[in-house]
């Protein structure tokens, strides 16, 4: 970089914003870790040199992010405009992430669970700044961040449509995003929700309305067995299914138990007879989608467990990835004081490349990892983290 200022540390902004250790740089602008006051949260100060028009502009911007209150984007403390070292500056002082979608795509790419769940904070968050009148003007997977146990967006690109930010845009770099988030074969609603999103013209392509309610679409009606009395079973009765509602693991646990009851039944008369029992016929059960199930007089066998092809151990539940040790420990101790029943601790994998890993558990079986990874979410842990087999 031509300017001292992007290099050096140890300074104050604006009176306000002590610069320290480098976190990231670009071509006209560096982030340097900071303190804001009061605020007692990690933060981050972007300092940009510009001339002094463009920098007044891009401050206003900055200024104008200070008043969006939404759960999922970062908070901007303050912003404004300086010299430094007798050059022209804006700045912005903001929430600072732990990690951001890059990171992960740039190990794997996402399952399509894994992309509805990143996408319902991504699509709530830009559907506040559009019906605010403000376009992002950057969704890319960088500014898809993880900030203590929220997704959030950035909200530094936020631009007024008055002043030329397009919410068209916006849709075409979602669809974008979720070309990057699942590169491979995708389901007909993630396909169709990328069609529309990466449409030729502006007008033609989806809202964010018209995203969400493809994305969180209705199941379709299927047809089901009613639980009919034993002495008419030959008509089959069409019920319809609600799309939302009883999760399919309760109805089909409800399913089981009144299964079970019929059979209970069935043999406690069969015991008081002294005649033979009658051929049993087929029994109905309600359910989204159980098939009729004939009992049948032998008790059932209960098979074995089949332990041959379940994978080796050596597989970890990866939460975070970092390039430095005192990065990830810094990680590690902050879970450690909020999940006190998770194992966190920092790995450093062989290879080329030199990451320290925040994992739970060590030399686990895959299916041990994913019962493990899936707990972690459930605790509040990022939805990002995933299982790896750590060598």
């Amino acid at each position: 970089m031509a300017n001292e200022f992007l290099t050096r540390s140890e300074e104050v902004v604006d009176k306000a914003y002590r610069l320290g250790a480098v976190v990231s740089r670009s071509v006209r602008s560096v982030v340097y870790e900071t303190e804001v006051r009061d605020c007692s949260a990690p933060a981050v100060i972007k300092v940009r040199e510009a001339e002094s028009d463009d920098a007044e502009r891009q401050a206003e911007r900055w200024k104008e992010a200070m008043k969006f209150s939404h759960p999922n984007l970062l908070c901007v403390y303050g912003a404004g405009t300086c010299v430094l070292h007798d050059e022209p500056v804006a700045y912005v002082a903001m929430e600072r992430a732990d990690e951001s979608l890059a990171g992960v795509l740039a190990e794997r790419s996402l399952s399509e669970e894994e992309t509805t769940e990143m996408l319902g904070p991504t699509l709530s968050a830009l559907a506040y700044l559009h019906k605010n009148g403000y376009a992002h003007g950057s969704v890319k997977a960088s500014n898809v961040m993880a900030a203590g146990d929220k997704l959030k967006l950035s909200s530094d690109s936020a631009v007024r449509t008055a002043d030329g930010g397009s919410t068209a845009d916006d849709m075409r770099a979602l669809g974008m995003l979720i070309e990057a988030a699942l590169p491979e074969s995708k389901s007909a609603v993630f396909a169709d929700i990328v069609g529309h999103c990466l449409a030729p013209e502006p007008d033609q392509r989806w809202t964010v309305e018209q995203v969400e309610k493809r994305l969180y679409a209705p199941v379709p009606r299927i047809e089901v067995l009613s639980a009919e009395p034993v002495a008419d079973r030959s008509e089959k009765v069409v019920e319809e299914v609600p799309s939302r509602g009883i999760p399919r693991w309760i109805l089909a646990g409800l399913a089981a138990v009144v299964l079970l009851v019929v059979l209970i039944a069935a043999v406690r008369h069969f015991a008081g007879s002294n005649t033979a029992p009658p051929p049993t016929a087929p029994v109905a059960v309600a359910s989204n989608d159980i098939a009729p199930v004939v009992p049948s007089p032998e008790p059932a066998q209960i098979p074995a467990v089949n332990t041959e092809g379940r994978k080796g151990g050596g597989w970890s539940v990866i939460v975070a990835a970092y390039g430095s040790r005192a990065a990830a420990e810094k990680r590690m101790h902050s879970m450690l004081r909020k999940w006190r029943n998770f194992n966190v601790s920092v790995q450093e994998p062989g290879g080329e490349r030199v990451r320290y890993l925040v994992v739970l558990g060590k030399g686990l079986p895959e299916s041990e990892a994913e019962t493990l990874r899936k707990r972690a979410v459930a605790s509040g842990l990022p939805h990002d983290t995933y299982i790896k087999k750590v060598m």
